[in-house]
């Protein structure tokens, strides 16, 4: 394929098409998938009206049948990925007291098993020295107990993405996080396009394992 490609994983409005943005201005090929197939095909279009190459797929990435199947039309394609945003995450609103254990395991199995499904199956198409990022949010840190869900699947993809970024170091490629300490709200210090502007700051400089997106204070 030639291009550099990023493939943003539970592409949304907010950060996901945002980011999305920001690659595609910066040449990127830009794959989004997600589970809702007319959002994708808008979230496509809009971004190919602002003369951005960008293509979808609709994946679950809890489910691994469904990411293997999107990986082998990626290779089918010979495409390069330079760039994954894992932005998918489990989060059911509930106090911890009244969480089912089926609920938390559903969650988790977005959060962890999708971000597991994502990187096996996509790293065969990474390149050298390939970027996997994750969403990350304050919650990691300071749990919340009306969003306990949220809170331990964030937390949980937190340690997720160190273990990963140790064991990729040596292999070339970098793992890390973006931590979030704060609601994502547009005309705002956390708006979407200013934390794409950060998430893609982060894939270029490559600090550190993580980087907490906070505003300054005054």
């Amino acid at each position: 394929m030639g291009t550099k490609t990023v493939v943003i994983v539970g592409a949304g409005t907010g950060i996901g098409f945002h980011t999305a943005e920001r690659f595609g201005k910066a040449g990127f090929h830009v794959m989004l998938t997600a589970r809702n197939r007319g959002r994708l095909e808008q979230l496509s279009s809009d971004l190919q009206e602002k003369g951005i190459d960008a293509s979808h797929m609709v994946m679950d990435a809890a489910s691994e049948p469904a990411v293997k199947r999107v990986a082998d039309t990626l290779k089918e394609q010979e495409t390069e990925i330079e760039a994954v945003l894992f932005n998918a995450v489990g989060g059911t609103p509930e106090v911890p007291s009244q969480l089912s254990t089926s609920i938390v395991m559903q969650d988790l199995q977005v959060s962890i098993g999708g971000m597991l499904h994502v990187f096996q199956h996509l790293r065969p198409l990474f390149t050298d020295q390939a970027t996997f990022l994750v969403t990350g949010g304050a919650f990691s840190l300071e749990p919340y107990a009306p969003f306990a869900s949220l809170s331990l699947n964030k937390a949980a993809q937190r340690n997720l993405t160190r273990s990963l970024h140790d064991e990729m170091e040596e292999h070339g490629l970098f793992v890390g996080t973006i931590t979030i300490a704060g609601m994502v709200k547009e005309g705002t210090f956390f708006a979407p396009d200013k934390i794409a502007d950060a998430i893609y700051s982060f894939y270029e400089k490559r600090p550190a394992f993580e980087t907490i997106y906070k505003e300054p204070s005054a």
